[in-house]
């Protein structure tokens, strides 16, 4: 059977016999309270106020959330649609790719305007997943900008280890210097500024450091941000 003649035989057993809805059904059968899920006349199944699921006249299933697809509630009910329309099952779930979550439907990835087959294979044009990947010229920069100050970093760390200097008194320095919303910001101008460059090893600083260690927890927290989404 298509989709259409589910959910028409949906709407003949379960249809609303009155009320505002007169004429819909709940499309989960066994919870006809919740009236914000239906099938309706024009083969649709709505959610709030979304027309997520719509059976065509070809057999196919159109999908569309209205940018919603990554709420745990719209992804169950998609699923529920899809089972209610075309009686297979098919895994609406969050897929994380180097730190980014989307939505997958079955092994694709989701968009508003997926359509399907009356077998749940997909017939419209697949979406490639993302990921975060390194901004290699954003880290770029800010090596290329730290190089002065990173040749002068034996020098400076064997200052800082002479101050015995405490944890709050180390980092006093860098919050004094108002320049940017983020510690790169910050990072940024005081690389330009040379007198600025004790307080940033002392902010740094961590007992028993080399100049290198102390370079790769600075490079680590000032580049933990840079980085873009990309098709994989």
């Amino acid at each position: 059977m298509t989709a259409q003649t589910n959910l028409q035989l949906h709407l003949e057993r379960h249809e609303y016999k009155r009320g505002r809805y007169k004429g819909d059904a709940p499309a989960d059968a066994s919870r006809r309270a919740r009236t914000h899920f239906r099938v309706t006349p024009d083969y649709t199944i709505t959610f709030h106020t979304t027309n997520i699921l719509t059976a065509r006249p070809d057999g196919t299933i159109r999908l569309h959330t209205n940018g919603w697809h990554d709420s745990p509630t719209t992804r169950e009910a998609l699923r529920d649609a899809i089972y209610v329309a075309t009686k297979r099952g098919i895994s609406v779930h969050s897929q994380r790719y180097n730190g980014l979550s989307q939505t997958a439907i079955g092994q694709h990835r989701y968009y508003d305007g997926m359509v399907f087959d009356s077998d749940l294979n997909l017939v419209s044009t697949p979406a490639p997943f993302s990921a975060y990947a390194t901004d290699r010229e954003a880290t770029k920069a800010l090596r290329d900008a730290a190089a002065p100050l990173r040749a002068m970093l034996p020098i400076l760390v064997a200052a800082e280890e002479a101050t015995n200097a405490t944890a709050s008194q180390r980092r006093s320095a860098w919050w004094g210097i108002r320049s940017g919303r983020t510690d790169t910001d910050k990072a940024m101008y005081i690389f330009d500024n040379p007198e600025h460059w004790p307080a940033f090893v002392s902010y740094f600083y961590a007992y028993g450091d080399t100049h290198q260690t102390l370079w790769a927890r600075a490079y680590a927290q000032l580049t933990k941000d840079m980085r873009k989404v990309v098709d994989v």
